[in-house]
């Protein structure tokens, strides 16, 4: 019986880790909009303003901040990570990070600085 107990908790335990970490590519398309962007520090690369990210089906994206570009999803033992790429004034340029969910069970988010808590939420 205990034995049981511990292997469901075990399995449990797993679920919850693939859940909340991997993501197939047609979870992640749709609007994101970004959080906790009005910081006392802004972050070269980040959105320290009202921004709205479209990911698209077709490895593009639109943001008002970015403009259009192109993403790679890639999957580690950490879990999903996307890489944004686009143009800008001095050629090209990309933005590697990781995406999750918004505590056990939420939204789905994509990381800008976890340290401030910077994310785009996925809102449709």
């Amino acid at each position: 019986m205990r034995k049981g107990v511990i292997i469901s908790l075990f399995l449990f335990v797993i679920f919850l880790y693939f859940y909340n970490n991997f993501f197939a590519s047609k979870m992640i398309l749709g609007t994101y909009v970004n959080r906790n962007y009005n910081q006392s520090h802004s972050i070269a690369e980040i959105p320290n303003v009202a921004d709205t990210l479209v990911i698209l089906k077709d490895n593009k994206f639109i943001s008002q901040y970015w403009g259009e570009g192109s993403y790679e999803l890639y999957y580690t033992i950490k879990g999903t990570e996307i890489d944004l790429m686009y143009d800008y004034e001095f050629g090209k340029a990309g933005f590697r990070t990781s995406i999750d969910r918004i505590m056990y069970f939420g939204g789905l988010k994509i990381d800008l600085f976890r340290d401030l808590n910077q994310y785009y939420e996925k809102i449709y």
